[in-house]
This record gives C-alpha cells, structure tokens and sequence, in this order.
C-alpha cells in the first residue's frame, strides 16, 4: 500500500538526518588537526549511533553555534521523528479506513520527507563550517573520502 512506503520513506529521511549528527560529531575527529585512529573514530561512530536523534541535536549544541531559524526547525525535526515512530499510524487510524485520508496520509508522509531532507542538507552546510573551523580542509575531506572508498573495497 503506498500509504506504508511512503512513512518507510518518511523515517528512512530521519534516520539520514539522525546518521547525519552521528557521523559529524565523529568525523571532525577522524580528519581534524587532533586525528583519531580509525579504530577510534568507529567506536566513536557506535557510540554516537546508540544515541537518540535529541541528544545527537544536544551533543551539537554543546560544539558548535546553531542558528536559531535552524535551532527551531532540528526541535521540529525531533517532534516529527518521534511521531512518525511512537504514533503516526494510531493518530492516523481514522484517516487510513478511506481512500481521501489516506491520499492525505500519503501528502502528509511526502511533505515529512521533504522536510527531513531539507533540514539534512541544511545541517550539512552547518558541519561543513564547523568542521572548517576546527581545522578540517578540503584536501582532508577528500582524503578521508578517499579511504573510506578504499576500506570499503570499492
């Protein structure tokens, strides 16, 4: 039903965003001026991956300036994410039993989407700075790039 791959496209789009914090708070230690192993950045990586999207949000607060317009759109970010897992469909139970709730359903979850990508991309450009300012370049961006191709035998 197309009602369920749109909400699998929904929380496939939070969870990017929920990988995006993860892999940022690491990386700007993997390919920073104070380099960690890649022994080290992967259990960094672990440990940021077992954290909710909240305190991923949290932990970036503490390292770096967020814009307020950004600020309020990761805290709406955060109440759409945990709908979409702890009660979208019991809120939506009524509108799924007719096909205009369920067209409505399927608007909702793309809009959703569409919102969560947004705010990834947003947040990418937010990293970028944050990682340029604690001394990451370009060359180490593409370097690190560069390996991870070749650790994943590519």
């Amino acid at each position: 039903m197309k009602v369920y791959a749109e909400f699998g496209i929904a929380m496939y789009n939070a969870q990017c965003l929920e990988r995006e914090f993860a892999i940022s708070l690491a990386r700007v230690y993997y390919i920073g001026p104070n380099r960690i192993t890649w022994a080290q950045f992967l259990n960094f990586l672990d440990s940021n991956y077992k954290k909710t999207l909240g305190k991923l949000i949290f932990e970036m607060r503490k390292t770096t300036s967020i814009p307020s317009d950004m600020e309020s759109r990761l805290m709406e970010a955060l109440k759409k994410r945990n709908w979409l897992v702890h009660g979208y469909f019991w809120d939506r139970a009524g509108h799924f039993l007719t096909a205009e709730g369920r067209e409505l359903m399927i608007n909702e979850l793309q809009d959703t989407a569409n919102f969560f990508t947004q705010i990834g991309e947003e947040l990418t450009a937010v990293n970028r700075a944050w990682a340029t300012a604690r001394g990451v370049t370009e060359e180490m961006r593409r370097e690190a790039l560069e390996d991870l191709i070749k650790s994943a035998g590519a």
